[in-house]
């Protein structure tokens, strides 16, 4: 998923900060996915580079509902990662679209009544 192993070192260079650093990392996690690091401490932008589709063997997501990030791991957060940002790369810059929800439905449950839920759920 990072051949580079930028990502990962983004990470652990986050926790010897402050809270509120690392917080701001998560914020800025589209930004790291989004560049690459030389071994001599430059990186350089491969938004329009892709790279090789990861494993997939490795991840098994058929059948598990995303409730909670504490139910994956690193590996599965990753790729969900990754397939999320190139099924959005294929959607705006290729026009592609994808049948994958072709013939599914999608259930909605919301715990507190608000003016946005409320009125999806009148209509």
């Amino acid at each position: 998923v990072d051949p580079t192993g930028y990502l990962g070192a983004a990470f652990s260079r986050a926790q010897n900060h402050p809270f509120h650093y690392r917080k701001n990392m998560l914020f800025n996690l589209r930004i790291l996915l989004n560049k690459a690091a030389l071994r001599n401490g430059h990186s350089f932008a491969v938004r329009n580079y892709r790279c090789g589709q990861p494993l997939q063997n490795k991840v098994q997501l058929k059948g598990r509902d995303l409730l909670t990030l504490k139910n994956f791991t690193g590996e599965e957060i990753k790729y969900m990662l990754w397939l999320s940002a190139d099924l959005k790369y294929r959607i705006k810059q290729k026009g592609e679209y994808l049948p994958l929800l072709q013939g599914k439905s999608l259930g909605m449950i919301f715990e507190k009544r608000s003016t946005r839920t409320r009125l999806s759920t009148e209509t």
